[in-house]
């Protein structure tokens, strides 16, 4: 391909893609910051929804992959990939629901 006399390979069409990008999410970045005015009572908001976004996401992808879990021999499911550990699992959930619960108020 070719643009403005200059030969665009994949290689370079990719690199001109990520600058690209990486300075139109610069430039965003720096306009927040710029206008956004931060206060501790935002940012509680905002970690404790990632907390429950991330909290669903991670039961929900073990409630998907228990059968699997289950049915696994010597820690390797019928796929041939190993099984991650359910008690550490259950621990971290428990973790991240006692701090959700925690700060309720």
């Amino acid at each position: 391909m070719c643009l403005l006399g200059i030969e665009l390979t994949p290689r370079s069409e990719m690199v001109a893609s990520v600058a690209t990008v990486g300075t139109a999410l610069l430039l965003t970045v720096v306009q927040l910051l710029r206008l956004t005015t931060f206060s501790s009572r935002g940012l509680w908001a905002y970690s404790k929804a990632y907390l429950v976004l991330f909290l669903g996401v991670f039961i929900g992808l073990w409630l998907y992959a228990l059968p699997d879990y289950f049915s696994a021999a010597d820690g390797i499911s019928s796929q041939g990939y190993p099984v991650g550990s359910l008690p550490y699992v259950l621990g971290c959930s428990g973790f991240a629901a006692f701090f959700l619960l925690r700060e309720r108020h």
